[in-house]
């Protein structure tokens, strides 16, 4: 028998998202290997509509899961741009400011048929950035989806 896959589970398998902000955003690049917190445009933005917003990963294969690490685009450090009502949109900004968001409130399933989902972890008190997560117990799956319930921004 084959060997069960181990290690980075999500690296460069299938993607499904509720919403792309902008063609340079797709999710795709959740599990390409290159996003990174802090890099502007390496990960996936939801468009800017109500939450909930999520992601799904197709592991192709039942997996045993034992952590989720998610990396945010932004974290709570992170300065937020507001544009002026009008004039330059740019006036008062330093450059550093961010339209990027991060998942205050999110919850983290698995499944393994992509129908039935179950919560392995949730939270109202996210920090963006790097999340990692250490499940309570390992989780048979196929699918691991993020829904963000909140955003920061």
């Amino acid at each position: 028998a084959a060997a069960a896959p181990s290690g980075e589970l999500a690296a460069y398998r299938p993607v499904a998202v509720s919403s792309t902000a902008y063609a340079p955003t797709p999710g795709e690049f959740v599990v390409d290997r290159l996003a990174s917190p802090g890099v502007r445009g390496s990960g996936w933005r939801a468009a800017a509509r109500d939450d909930p917003q999520w992601i799904s990963v197709d592991l192709q294969a039942d997996c045993q899961v034992t952590r989720v690490r998610l990396a945010f685009e932004a974290d709570a450090s992170d300065p937020v741009f507001t544009p002026p009502a009008t004039g330059n949109p740019a006036q008062g900004t330093t450059g550093k400011e961010i339209l990027s968001s991060y998942a205050l409130a999110f919850v983290v399933e698995t499944s393994r048929d992509g129908s039935s989902w179950t919560s392995v972890y949730r939270t109202t008190a996210g920090t963006g950035g790097v999340v990692d997560i250490p499940l309570t117990r390992s989780v048979t799956a196929r699918w691991v989806r993020m829904t963000a319930q909140r955003r920061s921004r």
